[in-house]
């Protein structure tokens, strides 16, 4: 009876700690909770009790049978798959989509989808391909739950400070079976233009399925004609955008305002918590004219509408005393609404989204197994715009330092746990909040298609406890895989292709031989370049947006030819161009614009020496080829050339003579007569 009545002190004093309170009046109940000295495993059986109600109780809602098996198989596939060490690239997440319209001959669709009017005679149809760097593709949308993600690249652990030796023990907590790249259905919106940069709404066209043709997704509407024509495209959207709730003239801005709820409860997907696929927008960015039996040409690049979020706790101090055991992670002030309007740095930096109003935001839920030593969490948001605060170090990143009025709003990842100062101990509780945002100590801004990782190092603990629960504090935010603090990494590229000139496919010669790299798109920083054969790197390189970079290829000192690749690394190594690089030869020297044969002749005259040039696909050298031969025959490698010797050119004087040069004089010419036995060596243009 004394246990239980302890246990409900604990978890009272947790929630109330967890839930904003007064800290003190958390730490009050907990203290007296732990009236007897509590051990930190007295907390496990609470918390797995309280694991078991809430998993049982997750069940009854479910409103497709299928969905918890198939889930259950992701996250079980997910969790086998985060034990290899994947790489940190996978978070780097890259959509650049190519849209291609043709305007076709006139003819009338099915009609009758949802949101989409039967087509006219003068209507325009449309092919919408949309292609990508990436790996983009198709899904069947009543089945695209049996796609998941890979699990989240793992970091490595720091040295410990607080206990030597303290074990390391990795997973991501809540791994996720969304298919970051892609699209099950679309809408796609055609606004008129012509009155204006706010546009019209003319026509809305729902595309139930979409069709994988090699490396590109097609689709295809009926739009109507039109002089200025805008295309907006939206992907995996749970919106059926109504005339009542899209009107036909109503504007972009009416578009950008609309909203769609946030029901996921773990953050693992969105917007649902079984969605498989993420809400994507994209804008044809210029204004199309559109005419039945015309072509026109538009590049529409997808943007995800929702934000991502690794957050990993490594936790130094769970050994020796004092000792830290983490109880429960949460992400907070979530977006409870996502906006079908692009929420990123470049449109909301002086305007608050969402609004900041209670109503507007919302916790996930509180996860509480496997956090161990180290653990990950993963998770989806809608974006969040707060600004910019005064804070100039990562402990000054706190709701007091936030811009002024969006403490309460600014998303955060609240860490929980209990503290020993020694063994047998009272148990303390203690807390963490790390803000989100571009850096780690004055950015409160989660941008739409930015993938955010955040690293929380738990080094010490403080000697006295009255110190405990303050924000930030002896919090470490460090990279990750080699990222900067609090990074922003690069779900928002778009990256168009890459070009290798000369053109290796066209056959490359032995020798090293140097190709430019162009990538082409809109991104920061660089991306890896390479020439690779098989599996060995032969060369590599970073390059700019735009920005040529040269590479050298090494001269294959092998007689048998070789196959190079040509590759660029957009999120996943993705191939340019390859070329066949030939072997060097065995029987010939590269002279500079000709090769010459190494097997030479002494004691023949001019014809016999034609001729056997000849007989060979090869001719004698000019004068200039001979001379410049003789003088540089050492390092050539034709040290064995006889000597002294006339060697017989390819010019003649006359029909008795023929010009030649002396292997001991290289620089003078002579005439003989053709009959003389002299020596002979042949070339062969390159």
């Amino acid at each position: 009876m004394k246990s239980e009545e302890t246990r409900n002190r604990l978890r009272s004093g947790l929630r109330a700690l967890g839930s904003g309170r007064a800290a003190s009046a958390g730490v009050a109940a907990l203290r007296a909770a732990s009236v007897a000295p509590l051990h930190a495993a007295s907390v496990a059986p609470l918390r797995a009790a309280e694991v078991a109600a809430l998993r049982a109780a997750s069940v009854a809602p479910l409103h497709a049978a299928s969905v918890a098996p198939l889930r259950a198989a992701g996250v079980a596939a997910l969790r086998a798959a985060s034990v290899a060490p994947l790489r940190a690239a996978t978070a780097a997440l890259l959509l650049g989509a190519a849209s291609v319209l043709w305007g076709c001959s006139k003819e009338s669709p099915a009609g009758g989808a949802s949101g989409e009017r039967p087509g006219g005679a003068s209507d325009v149809r449309v092919t919408l391909s949309l292609a990508s760097d990436g790996p983009l593709h198709a899904v069947d949308k009543d089945a695209a739950g049996a796609a998941g993600a890979a699990a989240p690249t793992p970091g490595m652990a720091s040295d410990p400070v607080c206990a030597a030796g303290a074990s390391a023990t990795r997973g991501v907590v809540n791994p996720s079976i969304v298919d970051e790249w892609a699209v099950s259905d679309l809408w796609v919106l055609q606004y008129d233009m012509s009155g204006g940069a706010a546009g019209s709404l003319a026509a809305r066209r729902y595309v139930a399925s979409t069709v994988q043709d090699g490396a590109t997704v097609r689709v295809t509407a009926d739009l109507e004609p039109m002089e200025k024509a805008r295309i907006v495209v939206l992907a995996n959207v749970p919106g059926m955008f109504s005339e009542s709730e899209l009107p036909t003239g109503s504007t972009l801005a009416d578009l950008a305002a609309l909203t769609y709820p946030v029901n996921a409860a773990s953050g693992s997907a969105l917007p649902g918590e079984y969605s498989s696929t993420l809400p994507m927008r994209g804008d044809s960015g210029e204004d199309l004219k559109l005419e039945t039996g015309q072509t026109a040409t538009v590049r529409i690049p997808l943007y995800r509408l929702v934000s991502k979020v690794n957050f990993t706790v490594d936790n130094l101090c769970s050994e020796g005393w004092p000792r830290l055991t983490l109880t429960d992670i949460s992400l907070r002030n979530v977006p409870a609404a996502g906006s079908y309007g692009r929420v990123t740095a470049a449109t909301h930096a002086s305007t608050r989204y969402p609004a900041a109003a209670g109503v507007n935001f919302k916790d996930y839920e509180v996860l509480s197994d496997g956090l161990g030593t180290q653990c990950e969490m993963l998770w989806y948001l809608a974006p969040n715009s707060r600004g910019t605060g005064i804070g100039t170090t990562p402990a000054d990143k706190t709701a007091a330092n936030a811009p002024f009025g969006e403490g309460d709003y600014c998303t955060y990842a609240y860490v929980q746990g209990m503290m020993q100062l020694e063994e047998d101990a009272y148990l303390i509780p203690m807390s963490y909040r790390v803000y989100l945002g571009a850096n780690s100590y004055n950015d409160y801004n989660v941008w739409a298609n930015e993938a955010y990782r955040v690293k929380l190092t738990i080094r010490e603990l403080p000697v006295d406890p009255a110190e405990v629960g303050h924000d930030g504090f002896t919090v470490e935010l460090t990279a990750t895989e080699g990222f900067h603090d609090n990074t922003v990494e690069g779900w928002d590229i778009l990256v168009e292709g890459a070009t290798v000139a000369p053109d290796p496919s066209a056959g490359i010669d032995y020798k090293s031989r140097t190709f430019t790299f162009t990538v082409f798109g809109s991104f920061s920083g660089t991306l890896p370049v390479r020439i690779t054969l098989g599996g060995t790197v032969l060369a590599s390189g970073n390059a700019s947006a735009g920005t040529a970079l040269q590479l050298t290829l090494p001269e294959n000192t092998s007689t048998e030819s070789r196959t190079v690749n040509f590759e660029y690394n957009p999120g996943s190594l993705t191939a340019i161009k390859s070329g066949v690089q030939a072997g060097k030869p065995a029987d010939r020297v590269d002279a500079g614009d000709v090769w010459v044969d190494t097997n030479h002749r002494s004691r023949i005259d001019f014809n016999e020496a034609t001729s056997y040039c000849s007989g060979k696909g090869m001719r004698l050298p000019s004068l200039n080829e001979l001379k410049y031969i003789l003088a540089n025959r050492n390092s050539l490698g034709l040290s064995d050339l006889t000597n002294p010797c006339a060697y017989w050119s390819n010019q003649q004087n006359g029909s008795l003579y023929a010009y030649g040069v002396e292997a001991g004089d290289s620089r003078t010419t002579y005439y003989h007569w053709k009959t003389d036995k002299r020596c002979a060596l042949c070339v062969k243009n390159k």
